[in-house]
């Protein structure tokens, strides 16, 4: 109701910041980013790490919106190391 659901970019009548995939080494580390994350007040997912042509690759990706950052910043403060970001795209909203 009050609170997204999902990546509320994507929900009808909506206006949202940004939303971004950052490429974390494991699901452990996209897993502890997720609640970290949630904890900071940011919207966090996780999914197997996705290339170009939407297959899966190596890695997991936290999905996120909002400040890029900061979310990044928290994730380095915690240790874990974030491997690449880019702006998510509609193949990327979770199912």
């Amino acid at each position: 109701s009050g609170r997204c659901q999902g990546l509320c970019r994507f929900e009808k009548g909506r206006d949202h910041a940004m939303e971004w995939i950052l490429h974390v080494s494991s699901v452990t580390n996209a897993m502890r980013g997720k609640a970290l994350l949630e904890r900071h007040g940011f919207t966090a997912h996780v999914q197997r790490a996705v290339d170009a042509q939407g297959n899966n690759g190596c890695g997991y990706s936290i999905l996120t919106s909002g400040n890029v950052d900061r979310a990044e910043q928290i994730l380095q403060s915690a240790g874990i190391r974030v491997r690449g970001r880019r702006e998510a795209g509609s193949h990327d909203i979770p199912r």
